[in-house]
């Protein structure tokens, strides 16, 4: 009996715990979703927290360039004005109709929003900003 007492209080301890310490998932910014482009790329971030890089190239691009596009999801951070990105899946160039299933390491970016329609991002790597694609 004291010991099923003592595992239940435990138990009901650890369980409190786990669900404190659940991270709740940010809900999009509206400003987020949509196209953007930089010229070079363009970024699609979808209401069920898909994106999409389609790379933009103009005339001839090096061989060393393979990767044509790049999708998987995102999540944000609101707190910390961050977007995370879990890249899962690539076209290449030399065969952009065969999906590649590979996990993709991708920065996270740290944004804000200058106007409604011009979105700066950096990274450890890179600092850019996107316009938004008018329909």
């Amino acid at each position: 009996m004291y010991f099923s007492k003592h595992f239940f209080i435990a138990g009901t301890v650890l369980l409190a715990l786990l669900f404190s310490c659940k991270k709740e998932s940010d809900t999009v910014d509206p400003l987020l979703l949509g196209n953007w482009s930089d010229g070079n790329s363009k970024y699609t971030f979808s209401q069920n927290l898909t994106f999409g890089i389609k790379y933009l190239r103009s005339g001839t691009a090096t061989e060393a360039v393979v990767t044509d596009s790049i999708w998987g999801k995102y999540s944000v951070d609101n707190k910390r004005s961050n977007i995370y990105f879990e890249a899962s899946q690539l076209t290449e160039k030399k065969q952009p109709q065969q999906v590649v299933n590979r996990r993709i390491s991708l920065p996270v970016w740290n944004y804000s929003f200058t106007t409604d329609s011009v979105l700066n991002y950096s990274s450890n790597s890179i600092k850019g900003q996107l316009r938004k694609i008018k329909k």
